[in-house]
């Protein structure tokens, strides 16, 4: 485009502009004759030369001068038409040029917008592959962490294989010795046990195993699953920490109720249906009581009964091995096994103590409150076991119309939470992840620091076939995983100097 404009601007300077010149060169030259024959003019006017007339001199003079001015202004004419074709011209050449020039600019800066408009697209291709990169950088990385997890996971999940595999071993020597050396963590590591063993779907096979040989070893249907044996600590706490949420569902909105009412303003409402205990010989008194009682115990009964849709899955499986295993032996002990297990085990340590419960369903009880759990307990257990009340507390007779009212409802409960639901999948109470991680190592430092302990425990139970196991194990294991406190690990150092 520049290029173009300099080479017009040129060929307007050599053709155009060069002719002007010439031509003013040729007025010039004429000026100057004009003025000699002028000049001549005026010294043939001035003298008196002889010899030649003065008229034909005179004549001669003037021809020559108006033969110069005619010249004189035919070159000036003519090189002011130029001028004026110059200019013109000029005028024209460049503005047609401009024109071109114009439009050689917009098609230049039409092809930059395109230009620009490719590179904005291939910088967002370029910001797209970069993002795409990363995220491929980082899925890579994430793989190779999980990778690297995995591997780690794997070889800790070897590691500790003999271990789990002693732990569920069927005698449950080193569960029982574990739980007993615990101490004041016996709940903690009896929950960190379940934790490894439910990871590993090893629970419910356990506590069905204790469940049949508790009712073999049983030789009265009264005195089923009344012992503490390790399988029955495993059923309570299994139950317990599964059964939270179903927990909180079906009985804290009843609690909370019964705390607030009991609590409120009117001092003489109350459940205490014990003559000695209320300290009135008003009998409407304890009328009143005792149809708060019932309709209070009637509540809990409906939400228990009408909560079976939300029952977790081991529960129903345990209520079904245990119906069937206590049939075998005890058919007239159908109904009292599973209650004992729902009620006994579940849902009457909750009412009675709500305060103590993990979460808890009432922040705090008071002594009122308390005895109206302490009731409200004692009737739906002797519900759960088909038993009312006699002379043991004569005050509760009354409620056994209660008892004999909802006797068959009951027991229609028990049918259906004994009846083993369709699919026995259901969600671990720790992932295998987990209790590979955490629980495991965890588990092994409390072996570790109450090894003594527990040898003995294995001796005294007269299980110390289990000992040369669990060493084999602990050496294969050695320190690794430990989570011993550094101060801890300093003791146990010199110790053994």
């Amino acid at each position: 485009m520049l290029s173009t404009m300099s080479g017009a601007l040129e060929k307007f300077e050599l053709e155009e502009i060069a002719t002007f010149k010439d031509l003013k060169k040729a007025w010039t030259k004429s000026r100057l004759e004009y003025d000699a024959a002028k000049a001549k003019l005026d010294e043939t006017m001035k003298s008196k030369a002889s010899g030649e007339p003065e008229a034909l001199r005179y004549l001669r003079a003037h021809l020559h001068y108006a033969q110069a001015r005619k010249r004189e202004a035919l070159r000036f004419e003519a090189a002011l038409d130029k001028v004026g074709d110059v200019l013109w011209k000029r005028d024209f050449a460049l503005l047609f040029e401009s024109v071109v020039c114009m439009q050689a600019l917009a098609k230049f800066l039409d092809a930059s917008h395109q230009t620009l408009a490719q590179l904005e697209e291939y910088l967002a291709q370029l910001k797209t592959h970069a993002a795409n990169r990363r995220e491929e950088w980082a899925a890579f990385k994430a793989q190779k962490k999980d990778e690297r997890a995995k591997k780690q996971l794997e070889e800790h999940a070897v590691r500790y294989t003999p271990l789990v595999e002693l732990l569920s071993n069927e005698d449950l020597a080193l569960v029982n010795a574990v739980c007993v050396t615990a101490g004041a963590e016996q709940d903690v590591v009896l929950e960190s046990l379940i934790h490894i063993l439910d990871a590993h779907k090893m629970t419910l096979p356990i506590i069905q195993l204790g469940i049949t040989r508790e009712v073999e070893k049983t030789k009265s249907a009264a005195t089923l699953f009344r012992g503490n044996t390790m399988a029955t600590k495993l059923m309570t706490a299994f139950t317990r920490m599964t059964g939270r949420q179903y927990l909180t569902e079906t009985l804290k909105s009843l609690l909370e109720d019964l705390a607030a009412k009991l609590t409120s303003n009117s001092p003489s409402l109350s459940l205490e249906i014990d003559p000695e205990k209320i300290g009135s010989n008003d009998p409407q008194v304890v009328l009143d009581n005792m149809t708060l009682l019932r309709t209070t115990c009637q509540h809990f009964l409906d939400k228990i009964v009408g909560s079976m849709q939300r029952c977790p899955i081991p529960f129903r499986l345990m209520a079904a091995h245990l119906r069937d295993e206590v049939v075998r032996s005890y058919p007239e002990a159908k109904y009292i096994s599973v209650g004992g297990f729902i009620f006994l085990r579940f849902f009457c340590p909750a009412i009675l103590s709500p305060d103590s419960m993990n979460p808890p369903l009432l922040p705090s009880v008071d002594a009122k409150v308390r005895r109206a759990l302490i009731l409200i307990s004692k009737c739906l257990q002797n519900l759960a076991n088909g038993i009312e009340f006699g002379v043991k507390e004569p005050y509760l007779v009354s409620m056994n119309e209660f008892i004999a009212a909802n006797d068959a409802r009951v027991k229609q409960f028990f049918d259906e939470l004994a009846t083993a639901p369709p699919s026995d999948e259901y969600q671990p109470l720790c992932s295998i992840e987990n209790a590979i991680a955490r629980e495991l190592p965890n588990l092994h430092t409390k072996i570790v620091q109450n090894l003594a302990k527990i040898g003995t425990s294995l001796t005294q139970y007269k299980q110390e076939d289990t000992i040369p196991a669990l060493c084999l194990i602990l050496a294969e294991l050695s320190e690794d995983g430990l989570n011993i406190p550094p101060s801890d690990k300093k003791k146990d150092k010199k110790d053994k100097k």
